[in-house]
This record gives C-alpha cells, structure tokens and sequence, in this order.
C-alpha cells in the first residue's frame, strides 16, 4: 500500500483548501482508488493501492504525489525550502576525496556519494519521527531517518555507511559498484546471510586492492557498514541502478524492501543529486554540490517528443476542450507544449514521466485531468456496411473444428524462444516435412525481453509445440496437440513475413516410434481429406521431434494456412450409401525396409471404383522377426456403393489379384 501524509502534501500544494476526504475523491476519480482516510495525530493519512501506479515511478515519492494532486486539482505546486535538523553537527568533505568506479550505463548510470565526518547519531527531532510514523516507518535515529525521509519525500533511496567500520580514510577512498562474483558472500542488515552471483550489482569498498561488498545495490546495506549509536564518519550514497536486474536480485533473494520497490519501478537518475544535496544540507547546514562526487554516464536517449491534434483529442474523449484548455493541462502535468500550426501541438515530455510514450498516453492524461465523470457518454459512429469475408479467420476455425471434433487439443504458447530454437523454419519437399535454419537470427531478436530466455521470435511453431510436449510428457503417456499462430520470417531488405501456421503433433510413451507415426499421419490425412486438399499431402511424412530425454516418440506436421488456402478444393458431398460398406483386411509380412506409402498406393489402383479408404490397421515387428528382417502389416479396405452391398463374391477376385501383386512387387508373404 502507498500512503500519503496529508500534512506533507500541504507543504508542496500551499494553497491545499480541500479536504483530505476531497483530496481522496479526486484522486480515486482521476489516478487510483483510494481505500481509506485516516487521522493520525495532527495528520491524516491516505492509503491508496500501489499496484495501480506499477507505470508511474514518479509517484513514489510524496514530492511526485503532491505533483500529481496539484495537477488534478488545479493548485500550484512549490518546492517548499529545506528544513534542517539543530543537534545535527558534521562537516561535508570536498569530493576530490572520493573515486567512483562504474560498470556499463546499462548496469548503473549515476551514482553519488559524500563524506559527513563529525557527525553525531541520537534521537530525531519531532517533526521528522511525525513525519515517518505518517507514511508507515518507524524511527530509528537522526542519520536513518533522514535518508528515510528523504527516499519518501523523492523517491530516490539514500543509503549512510559508517565509514570507519570500512576502515576509508575520508581523504582517500575509492567505491565501485561492479557485478557480484560467483558465490561472494554478503551479510545484510536484516542479517540476511547471501551467495551472490554475477547477476547481483554489489557497492563495494575498494581498499588495499581489495574490493569487498558492503551493500547488495538497490536493495539493501550490509551488516558490516550499518550506522551505530558511536558511528562519527558517514558515506552518504544516492544512486541509479538497473530496474530489471534489482527487481530480479529482490526476486532470486527473496528480499524486499522501500529501496526495491523504488528502483524496479525505474526511477530516473535525475533526482539521485538532489536528494543527496538536501540530504548534506539537512546533516550539516550547508549545501555545495562541490562536496558531491558524483558518477553519471546516461544512457544517451533524445527527450520524448509527441505530436497530438486539439480536434482528435476531442474525437477520442467526447469533449470540447480548445487548445489553449489542452495546453493549460498539459502545463499543469508539466509537459511543455509547441503549436505547430491552428490544431497541431508537439509535446516534451519531463523525464520523470516515463510512462508517456505515445499520443494515446497523452489522451489518457487529458481525460483524467478534466474527469472522466464530465464526460458525457456517446455511442461511438459506425459504419454499417458488413463486414468483408475473412478467407483465413474461417479456415483456422474450419482447422479448429475438424482437429477438436478427432479428439486433438488446441494449445496456445508463447511466441517467443530461446536461442538454441530461434531461426528455424519448415518446409515441405520430396513428400517430406524437413525443418531448416535460417544462416542470420539476429533480425528475431527481441530488443526488450521479457526474460534473457525467451529472447527471439519463433520462425516456427515447431520449437514451441516440442516445448508444450515435453511438459505434458510428464503427466500423460499419450497426447494430440495442435496450434494455429503466428511466425515471424525475416525477409532481406523488407518488413518480415507473418504466416499463420498450422502445427499438429502426436505423443505416445511407446517402445515403438510406428505408434506415433500412426496417429499423427491418421489426423494428417484426415484433415487433408476434409480441407479438399491435393492428394499429394497425404503422403507427405511428418517430422519426428528431438524430445531430449522424455521417453517416448513425437511427431508433427507443419504447414503455412496460406499455402492451403491457395490449394484448397471444393467441397464435394456423396450421396449416402444405402447399405454399409464391406470392410476386409488383410496381413502379410514384408521386408523391414519396405515403406508402407506405395504397398497402400498399389491397393487403391488394383481395388476399383468401389473402394472408399484402405486404412493401416497396424504395423507390428516381434524380436524374431527384427532377426529375420521382416515385419507385419495389416491393411483394411473398405468398399462402398451407395445403391447396394458389394459381396464378397465380387471383392475375393479383386483380393487375390491384390495378394498376387503384393507378393510379386513387395516380395509379400501373405498371412
């Protein structure tokens, strides 16, 4: 929960007239609800749900806050002047005393510290433990309390070493925030006992060479370094880290804590100065920004820029604000707007406002400051003509029907891949389904990652598919599965390629791989009948997948919906039969080597027009026959004529021809 001090605010917003309870309506009304108002002491509190302001890292702070409410009420918002603490007494050290070392702007883009010697650690005075006890921190003495204060007044954490315990000399000492070594012990303040790994970011002391943790960055300090009631000589530090790899150390440590919650939100490196310069100021009484070394390599990004039309801002919201209303509110968000010509502005945006990236934003911010409640609701203009008829969205759910209605279930899985799996792509060629690489995959990979694993965009859903078997492997021993998605194919000097791919699979945990085979080519050549398909397709062989060390054998069929679009027939229907059809099956032994494809092809051209379907019943190879070389196979035929039944009489004659041709093409021993 964040809670906001009333009193606090008041300090920002001086001509503040509303009360907390009005305070509270409005920003429920235009920023988050708001779950309670409650007095304590001279103050009232304002408890308000964090996790709608996960975007907004500004917010963090009462100072943002304050901001926020003032650009919602209408009120001006000041900085008010710094007060400072009497029976604090130190000195601030110029910062030609400290060396700061850096990693990549990546990892850590500013960082700033001081030396406070002479400094004495006792009780804080009332306004300042008033001040913490209001937003839920309990006080523990002047130094803590001031970097408390401060971190919840900004939003940017501060943390204070006890500098002789690192054993620095105040006129000589070098920090570096590097990346943790493998298994590098660390003790916390809450006594937390950590094995690091080079994912963590560590501050750490550098002293004869040696360069030892003394804090777990962005998260915690360690127990080595803590402020004691004796402490004389402080470090102060204010800093930036990077927001994906603190929230990933808090994550991997188990650890959370006010400095956490901040940095992960990705607090800008701006305000790390101002916070510690106050913080000087508040120690000693003097503020000089000589006295901060300060550490910035910024990650160098042009200021967002957004172009917005007053009239399109009226379309989407349904108002009939001028521009000169728009720019009065954005100046109030602190957004600084530029007429282009009579409708057009172009928009700068602060760099504490992160979450602002695209016009639709700033439609957003323009509704909620002028409240959505004046907002009259319309229903929108549409155009009533009906819709054009979408060839692909009927044929995936043509796909979905035919698939389901045999049993197969529809998996949906994540577009992304690793990059052992990234850059692979399908095809079908010689009646074979064969997977390739592409030579470059650089073009899948994804810039902004959801996670270092999952970091390129899948050119098949093969690898997806494999992964969905894998898993499922362990709880079922046999399973259809298919998917109908999206792939990204690279193409040279042009927008990628985005076909919507069909994959269908088959698992089974089975000695025989044949197992498989069968069913998968069974729901194959269902659909390639129902989609009126050449017949060519129901001889194509599927892929067998590596699924590494599962136990059982999976296959599967890929092909662009595209491609059976374009190749598709028309569907024709039969008349019904009025008699069932005649089914006869027949087994023999063939070479071991021998494909079934071609012994099913004679069966077709030898049977006549009666014959609807030869199925493979069953395909079977006991250890004396694997000796011998051989194996059995059973096939059924199955013949129909829709005016009569079809004896036996007349299909005996057409069997013995089959057999003879069986045994004299295949080397068949009939059984």
């Amino acid at each position: 929960k964040m809670l906001i001090s009333y009193n606090w605010i008041k300090e920002f917003i001086p001509k503040l007239t509303e009360s907390p309870e009005e305070v509270a309506q409005k920003l429920s009304n235009s920023l988050a609800e708001v779950e309670s108002v409650e007095r304590v002491g001279d103050d009232f509190v304002l408890e308000i749900e964090n996790k709608a302001l996960s975007h907004r890292a500004d917010l963090f702070g009462q100072l943002g806050l304050a901001r926020e409410i003032a650009a919602i009420i209408g009120k001006e918002f000041v900085l008010p002047d710094t007060k400072k603490l009497d029976k604090v007494t130190g000195e601030a050290r110029p910062a030609t005393s400290i060396e700061i070392t850096l990693p990549s702007p990546e990892i850590s883009q500013r960082y700033c510290a001081a030396v406070i010697t002479g400094v004495k650690v006792e009780e804080s005075p009332k306004w300042l433990q008033e001040r913490l006890i209001s937003v839920g921190l309990r006080p523990i003495s002047n130094i803590v309390d001031i970097t408390n204060y401060l971190m919840f007044k900004y939003g940017q954490p501060l943390h204070a070493f006890d500098l002789d315990v690192l054993g620095g000399d105040p006129n000589n000492l070098h920090i570096e925030v590097r990346l943790a070594k493998e298994d590098e012990p660390l003790t916390l303040l809450d006594d937390s006992e950590l094995t690091l790994t080079p994912k963590d970011i560590v501050i750490a002391n550098v002293k004869d060479k040696e360069s030892l943790p003394i804090a777990l960055a962005g998260i915690m300090g360690g127990k080595s370094a803590q402020i004691r009631e004796n402490t004389t000589n402080i470090l102060l530090e204010s800093a930036n880290f990077n927001q994906f790899m603190i929230r990933a150390s808090s994550r991997r440590h188990s650890i959370r804590s006010e400095a956490s919650l901040r940095f992960e939100k990705g607090i800008g490196p701006e305000i790390a100065m101002p916070t510690i310069l106050e913080a000087i100021e508040m120690i000693t009484g003097d503020v000089n920004a000589d006295l901060v070394a300060d550490k910035y390599n910024p990650l160098q990004r042009e200021p967002t820029q957004i172009k917005i039309n007053a009239s399109t801002v009226n379309y989407y919201l349904n108002t009939n604000q001028s521009k000169e209303q728009i720019k009065k509110v954005l100046n109030r968000l602190e957004i600084t707007a530029k007429e282009l010509n009579d409708d057009e502005l172009i928009l700068t945006i602060p760099s504490h406002r992160k979450d602002l990236r695209i016009k639709e934003d700033i439609y957003e911010e323009l509704g909620r400051i002028y409240d959505y409640n004046k907002i009259e609701p319309t229903l929108p203009t549409r155009n009533l003509k009906p819709n054009q008829d979408n060839p692909m969205w009927r044929l995936k759910n043509e796909v979905r029907d035919i698939l389901t209605r045999a049993g197969v279930d529809e998996v949906i899985s994540y577009s992304f891949i690793t990059e052992e799996q990234a850059g692979l792509y399908s095809s079908i060629s010689d009646n074979k389904l064969t997977l390739k690489r592409l030579s470059d995959i650089n073009s899948l990979h994804l810039k902004n990652t959801l996670s270092p694993e999952l970091s390129y965009m899948r050119s098949s859903l093969i690898p997806s598919i494999t992964n969905v078997i894998i898993e499922n492997a362990k709880r079922f021993d046999e399973f259809d599965v298919f998917e109908i998605g999206p792939v990204t194919i690279p193409q040279e000097n042009d927008l990628p390629d985005e076909p919507q791919l069909l994959t269908i699979a088959s698992f089974k945990r089975s000695k025989n791989a044949n197992d498989a085979l069968i069913r998968v080519k069974s729901l194959w050549k269902r659909l390639v009948k129902d989609l009126v398909l050449p017949k060519q397709y129901a001889k194509v062989l599927p892929l067998q997948l590596n699924l590494h060390d599962t136990k059982g054998y999976g296959f599967v069929y890929e092909i662009d919906l595209r491609q059976v679009l374009k190749e598709r027939g028309v569907k024709k229907y039969d008349r019904i039969a009025l008699s069932p059809p005649t089914k006869q099956d027949i087994s023999f032994f063939i070479p071991a080597t021998q494909e079934v494809g071609p012994i099913v092809d004679l069966v077709y051209e030898l049977a006549g027009a009666n014959i609807k379907e030869v199925e493979l019943l069953d395909i079977y190879q006991s250890e004396e026959m694997r000796k011998s070389n051989k194996k059995s196979i059973t096939l059924r035929m199955i013949f129909e004529d829709v005016e009569r039944s079809i004896p036996d009489s007349e299909i005996n004659p057409i069997r013995e021809k089959i057999e003879s041709e069986l045994i004299a093409k295949f080397n068949a021993q009939i059984r």
